[in-house]
């Protein structure tokens, strides 16, 4: 498997869990959830293979903490952070 075919993501809002699965996969994407940094961070770092999106505001934590966790851990998987909040009236 090349390592972008399979993607990470850290997210525990239903609503942004339900748009970013149809997104991933009809990119062919292999999606690995975790419902927070706890068992995110439970996994073999430095090994890990991939793209990790990281939801900004977790409830266990939050997706700063978890980047800079995986760079202390000299994880080599690129971090996107996104964020499910509220801007005015849109969800982003």
């Amino acid at each position: 498997m090349v390592a972008w075919e399979q993607v990470h993501v850290v997210a525990q809002d239903p609503q942004l869990r339900r748009l970013l699965e149809p997104a991933l996969r009809s990119a062919g994407m292999t999606i690995v959830w975790y419902e927070g940094s706890r068992q995110f961070l439970g996994q073999d770092l430095p090994r890990l293979q991939g793209v990790v999106l990281i939801d900004l505001r977790l409830r266990s934590g939050s997706g700063v903490s978890i980047q800079k966790q995986m760079r202390e851990a000299v994880s080599p998987a690129p971090v996107i952070v996104i964020c499910g909040c509220e801007i005015g009236r849109a969800h982003v």
